[in-house]
Order: C-alpha cells, then structure tokens, then sequence
C-alpha cells in the first residue's frame, strides 16, 4: 500500500487499514507500505507487486494509471456508472485502443479490459485469486502490459513502421495533445459561429 499523505493524518489511517485487514483474516505483517518517493522510483518499484486491486465505489485515478506505466496490471470493477468508479476501465480501454488487427485481440484471445475489468464483487474476487495463484497468467498479463509500454516508447521516438502495432492511446501525449487540440478547434468553431453551447465529440487519431 502507497503510505497515506502526511496531511491525511497517516499514523491513524495505517492503524484503521491494519485493523480492518485483521478484521477480514489478513495479518498486518504482510501489509508492507511503502514510503513516498520521486515519481521515477515509485513507479520502478511497481515491478515487485503482481497485481493492483482497484478500489469499489471510489476507484483509483493516477495511482492506477502509475501502476500500469510501472507494468503492473490493474484488476478493476465496473461498479455503477458514476466517473469517480469508471476510471479504471477507462484506463484499461485506453490500453486496447492500440489494436487494430481485425478482431484487436491479444495474446489472450481477447483485450486486457475484458480480463481485467469485473461486473461484480464475487467476480472481482474470483479474478483476483485466479490471477495470485496462477503465476503463468500473471506473468503473461505483466509481459502484455510491457509490450503496450514499449511499442509507446518506441512511437515517441518516432512513427510506427507497423500500422498494425501502433503505440496505446493511454500514453501516448502526442495524440492526446493533437486530439486536445482539436477539441478547441471545434470549441471555436461553435463560439465563433454564435452557435448555443452543445456536447462535442471528437474522433481520436
């Protein structure tokens, strides 16, 4: 568990998430936090954990969207249809979007999301136990993420000489800043033209 900010008062929140784990059979000598750190070490250390558990209600933001740049899958829930517990399936989605050969499966057979995102608790955890106890599937869910990550890192160096491979939406700044700027392109557009205020829906590169 990343340890709570020092402006959350951390002493109490560390002894309520101790006390809960015991509650559920979880001992506290397993729950290790670790230490706030510079971005470039705390996303590094990622690598050591073999799976992040979203959170119910409330999902995760950039703490998930750190731990998929660190190469650690997310295993998420479509729980409601609020933003505040969406975000992890947009991330996961954002990941997919680089597929383009016909069906966009992947290794598995199928996207990342459809293996990682769960519509139900029961479900959610039945996931979880089967990726923990199945060292070959998530070693294979890590080694999938890490492809996405390195064909972006090889798109920012340069264009894709393979359309087919192109690098995933989720990380790659250049298309998201183009879209972006597209985005208010149309906003103009619409203000300019003295049109009443509407919903704009830009198609991604």
């Amino acid at each position: 568990l990343l340890e709570p900010s020092r402006k959350a008062a951390p002493k109490a929140m560390k002894a309520n998430l101790l006390k809960e784990a015991a509650a559920q059979g979880v001992m506290p000598d397993r729950i290790i936090f670790a230490p706030r750190t510079d971005k470039e070490k705390h996303l590094s250390r990622h690598k050591h954990a073999g799976l992040f558990l979203d959170t119910i209600l409330y999902g995760a933001h950039s703490t998930a969207t750190d731990a998929l740049k660190g190469g650690l899958p997310v295993l998420t829930i479509g729980y409601g249809d609020a933003f505040a517990n969406r975000v992890g399936i947009s991330l996961l989605n954002s990941l997919d979007g680089h597929q383009k050969n016909g069906d966009g499966k992947s290794q598995f057979g199928m996207p990342l999301a459809s293996l990682l995102v769960s519509h139900s608790r029961k479900d959610f955890v039945n996931v979880a136990v089967k990726i923990a106890t199945n060292p070959t599937l998530a070693a294979s869910l890590k080694d999938e993420l890490q492809h996405r990550l390195v064909l972006n890192e090889q798109h920012e160096q340069g264009p894709a000489l393979d359309t087919k491979m192109a690098s995933p939406p989720l990380f790659d700044s250049v298309r998201y800043t183009r879209n972006l700027e597209r985005g208010f392109q149309a906003m103009w557009e619409v203000y300019s033209q003295q049109y009443f205020p509407m919903h704009l829906i830009i198609s991604q590169f």
